[in-house]
């Protein structure tokens, strides 16, 4: 199940979908059981695997594509049992810097002391500095580590390279919080307030 498929679904709707009308968010899960009921009952079966469906089909997902789907996992599902899964499945098709990453930073909240999830953040930050997701897993393995001030670059970079997502502001201002500087985390609430969202 592709943005595509969806596309098509929403082309027949009698209305446009929109964010007031948010047909696809509200219409998709009964269409979908209507016309595909295959993937109607895979979802039923198996939340959250709906990428194994087309992962079966041709060359399936790339290890980024997967461990995009990790990430999501982990921070708004927050299913660490699917996350390890996505990864595992990302890693079998050959390790990229945000999976390896990504896995990294799972290992370290795992078990915080692991030298070798270290090495692996690290080597993942060398090899895709430009990789917003990569620097946000080292800015919240430091974070858990305690290494507020190593994190704040990290940060900075997440929210440059991700174009201000709010979800690696909210981690710079625990990061500025816990360094005691009230005023810039306060600073950067306000502008997340007054985003255009």
């Amino acid at each position: 199940l592709m943005p595509s498929d969806l596309a098509a679904w929403a082309a027949k709707a009698e209305q446009p979908n929109t964010d007031d009308s948010m047909y696809v968010e509200l219409e998709a899960p009964w269409l979908i059981r209507r016309d595909a009921p295959d993937v109607g009952n895979a979802i039923d079966a198996a939340p959250g695997e709906l990428w194994k469906l087309r992962a079966g089909s041709g060359p399936g997902l790339d290890p980024n594509a997967l461990a995009d789907l990790a990430w999501s996992n982990m921070g708004l599902r927050a299913d660490m049992r699917q996350v390890k899964k996505l990864l595992n499945e990302a890693l079998d098709r050959g390790a990229s810097p945000r999976s390896a990453a990504i896995a990294g930073l799972v290992r370290l909240l795992e078990k915080p002391d692991s030298v070798e999830a270290l090495r692996t953040l690290d080597a993942a930050g060398q090899a895709a500095p430009d990789d917003w997701i990569v620097r946000s897993c080292q800015a919240r393995a430091l974070l858990k580590l305690q290494r507020y001030e190593q994190a704040i670059p990290h940060a900075d970079a997440a929210i440059t390279l991700s174009h201000g997502d709010t979800r690696e502001i909210r981690l710079r201002q625990q990061l500025l919080t816990k360094l005691g500087r009230v005023d810039l985390a306060l600073r950067d609430a306000e502008a997340g307030v007054a985003a255009p969202y």
